[in-house]
């Protein structure tokens, strides 16, 4: 009985049907592209790769080059949509003002009807995992579990007296951090405070800090409190906004939870917290989009190449667990903190921070939000 090897097919992937709605709102979408090239110095993934195809630009021509020959065959180039951090700089510093992000998310949509979406590492194991979380499932529990002596919580020191508490947060931080801010306002209205979420309309005020408008800035950060009294308590779930409230004609005191954590408790007071200043663009890796692509398959099989010099600051290094009884007794003795110094501008830490830590690449358990631990939010 003789086999027949089989070979891969050498046609083209089948053309896109010209009726399909989601490739052509993507066609109409990607016509205001120019490759101006400005969102690259705003992409943190390209500044820490420096590779065309993590930029927005290169996704786009990407997606736009495949337009007319189908979906990308490549399994690395598929996960290349994926590859995003959902920081919106690079939306805010189009000139053509596109929703790149929507972009994206579109793409995606239409690579997960056509089943080309990532297949996570080692299926093999991972079905493994399902079969075995299954059986586990249906064997016969215990009919009851003997009762662990729980340890009463002191209720937290009423420390606010109840004054107003604006939490300070960007239109990205609403949407992507709504389970944080609803465990930072349990947090402090147990504590004695009354958090009201305060949505930073206009401009990405770290977009207008780096342009150099401060006038601008002061307009944005001052929109949030037009025609009521300034709060005697600022609350920022991200820590860059206030540092720049700070910067800019609103001093005020910023303790940073997770230094002051990872501290055992001691307070950090940020007399003059740096400003990341991302280096400048570099040229594309090959002018012809057609040579480019040629290398595609010897260019995506790298999921993340070891940053340059310029940028191994960026790197954290790995952090412990935190135990969360251990977590919620120092956000008691915080508040309290807080109550006897008070603080104007408190910086949480937000989860993007959370992110960054991930891509270090280390194994360990990264710092959760304290403010989710502290509100008895899961484990």
């Amino acid at each position: 009985m003789s086999r027949r090897r089989r070979t891969a097919p050498t046609t083209r992937p089948p053309a896109v049907p010209a009726g399909d709605a989601s490739w052509t709102s993507l066609r109409e979408s990607l016509a205001g592209c120019v490759n101006c090239g400005k969102c690259l110095p705003d992409c943190p993934l390209y500044q820490l790769s420096r590779r065309e195809e993590d930029g927005v630009r290169g996704k786009l021509n990407v997606l736009r080059w495949q337009m007319d020959a189908g979906l990308p065959p490549s399994p690395a180039a598929t996960r290349l949509f994926w590859r995003c951090l959902l920081c919106l700089r690079c939306q805010d510093a189009c000139p053509s003002g596109l929703e790149l992000v929507r972009i994206l998310d579109a793409a995606r949509t239409a690579l997960h009807a056509r089943g080309l979406a990532p297949v996570p590492g080692r299926p093999g194991a991972r079905r493994a995992a399902l079969i075995v979380r299954a059986v586990r499932r249906n064997r016969a529990a215990p009919v009851r579990l003997p009762l662990r002596p729980r340890t009463s919580l002191l209720p937290l020191p009423p420390v606010g007296d109840g004054r107003p508490a604006p939490l300070l947060v960007s239109p990205l931080g609403r949407v992507v951090w709504g389970g944080a801010l609803v465990a930072a306002a349990a947090l402090f209205r147990r504590g004695g405070f009354d958090p009201v979420v305060q949505v930073l309309r206009g401009p990405s005020p770290v977009r207008l800090h780096w342009r150099g408008d401060a006038d601008g800035l002061r307009t944005v950060l001052a929109a949030a409190f037009t025609g009521a009294p300034k709060p005697t308590t600022l609350l920022f779930l991200e820590p860059e906004l206030a540092a720049l409230w700070r910067a800019h004609g609103a001093p005020a005191q910023v303790i940073d939870l997770e230094d002051w954590l990872l501290s055992g408790g001691a307070a950090v007071r940020l007399d003059a917290p740096p400003v990341t200043a991302l280096p400048a663009p570099v040229p594309m890796a090959a002018a012809g989009w057609r040579d480019w692509l040629a290398q595609w398959r010897g260019l995506a099989p790298a999921a993340w190449r070891p940053p340059p010099a310029e940028s191994q600051g960026l790197r954290a290094e790995q952090l412990v667990s935190i135990d969360p009884p251990v977590a919620r007794d120092l956000a008691r003795r915080w508040l309290r903190l807080a109550g006897a110094t008070g603080a104007e501008a408190v910086a949480l830490t937000s989860p993007r921070t959370q992110s960054w830590l991930r891509s270090g690449g280390d194994a360990g358990l990264p710092l959760r939000p304290l403010a989710i631990l502290a509100a008895g939010g899961p484990a």
